[in-house]
């Protein structure tokens, strides 16, 4: 038995033996590499489908806020009008009794980035004052939305036709603002 061992080490290895190592270690680098490749693979298609959602969400809350933003301006209002990227609300301010009343006109404009809310005062004889409402002039920050958004007032509600920026197009959102009148 010792014999064999002896032998075992004293021998020299053969060009055939260097052949079948060197095609081993060819076929151990392809399957590391298939299997790289598979973790990337899986790896990429969780984060598309991440980068996804967040998009979703963030589209989702950025219209909520726009649908808040407009709520809170048109509220109370007398007569409202929205035509394209344009609403209009005017509402009757009455300050005291023996005040002649004021005509409040609040424009929203639907841009791209953001939505704009400007606030005039008319007195009796239309002539304009500073506003002196709370809601004032303001613009809302909503980094995705386009330009193409919409409006449209019919008699009990508001609809706004959204449209966002998406990574590979653009999104369109339709939110209903009822309208207590």
């Amino acid at each position: 038995m010792r014999q064999n061992a002896r032998d075992f080490y004293r021998r020299k290895r053969q060009p055939k033996d260097a052949g079948v190592t060197l095609v081993e270690l060819l076929a151990a680098l392809a399957v590391g590499s298939l299997l790289l490749l598979g973790v990337y693979a899986i790896t990429g298609l969780f984060t598309s489908t991440i980068g996804v959602e967040h998009a979703e969400r963030s589209i989702d809350r950025q219209a909520d806020a726009v649908v808040q933003f407009v709520e809170r301006s048109v509220k109370d209002a007398d007569q409202l009008t929205a035509n394209g990227t344009e609403i209009t609300a005017t509402r009757k301010v009455v300050e005291s009794e023996s005040a002649p009343a004021k005509r409040e006109v609040v424009t929203l404009t639907l841009g791209t980035g953001k939505v704009s809310r400007r606030c005039v005062l008319y007195d009796a004889d239309d002539t304009s004052l500073p506003c002196t409402s709370p809601k004032g002039d303001s613009d809302l920050e909503v980094p995705d939305l386009l330009d193409t958004s919409e409006a449209r007032a019919d008699l009990r509600t508001l609809v706004l036709t959204l449209r966002f920026r998406v990574p590979g197009g653009e999104r369109e959102v339709v939110r209903v603002v009822p309208l207590m009148r």
